[in-house]
This record gives C-alpha cells, structure tokens and sequence, in this order.
C-alpha cells in the first residue's frame, strides 16, 4: 500500500476538521478554548470585583511563565495577560464570548476558581 501525499493527507485532515467543527456546532459543544476563555474571564472579574489583584497579580505571573516555557516572549505575554484584565476587570461580561451559549450569571466563590486553575496549571 502506498502511503498518501502529504497534500492528500492535508486535505483529508481538513475535511474532517471541517466536519468536527460542523458537528460540535450542531451540538452546541463548546471548545477548550470557549471554555478556558470563560474561565480566565471569570476568574479576572471575581479577582477585581473582590479587590483580590494580589491573586490575579499572582496568577499572572504563573500563565506567563507557562508562556515562556513554550517558547513566548516574556514581555509580550505579560502585555497581552495584562491587556485582558484591563479589558475583562472592568465590565461585567465584556467581551466577545460564544453566540451560540447563553451565560447564566452564578454565585461562584473564589476558591471554586482557584481549583480549577490549580488543576489546569499544575504540572
């Protein structure tokens, strides 16, 4: 059997990826990404809302470093963390999220956040 070319592969991996997506869609399935965007964006507004910047302070600096460990640039990482706390601390629900989802405001507390981050961050 003769193996596939790589433009063939290419191809045929990105019909699937076209169909995944159709059928996560249809489903209503959110990403990974919707999902960690919703979480950083909550854990930002709970951490300002609560005057806990210390945490947030904190937490950044752990996201970046992760960021540089896969090859970032420092100062830009940490510019672009800092730009969604400025963008996130402010509003209650100010950015762009998913169309497709309804978002139920709920009582979360803090540490429910820090678990899962600490789950998310841990090596």
């Amino acid at each position: 059997m003769t193996r596939k070319s790589e433009a063939v592969r290419n191809r045929e991996q990105k019909e699937r990826q076209r169909i995944l997506r159709a059928k996560q869609k249809a489903e209503k399935r959110p990403g990974r990404d919707d999902v960690a965007r919703v979480l950083l964006h909550w854990f930002i507004r709970g951490a300002t809302v609560k005057g806990r910047e210390h945490e947030l302070d904190r937490t950044g600096e752990i996201i970046v470093k992760r960021l540089v460990e896969q090859g970032f640039d420092e100062a830009a990482s940490s510019a672009v963390f800092d730009a969604l706390v400025e963008k996130y601390g402010g509003n209650a629900w100010a950015f762009a999220g998913s169309r497709i989802f309804s978002i139920r405001q709920r009582s979360i507390r803090m540490s429910d956040c820090q678990a899962a981050l600490a789950y998310l961050f841990l090596p």
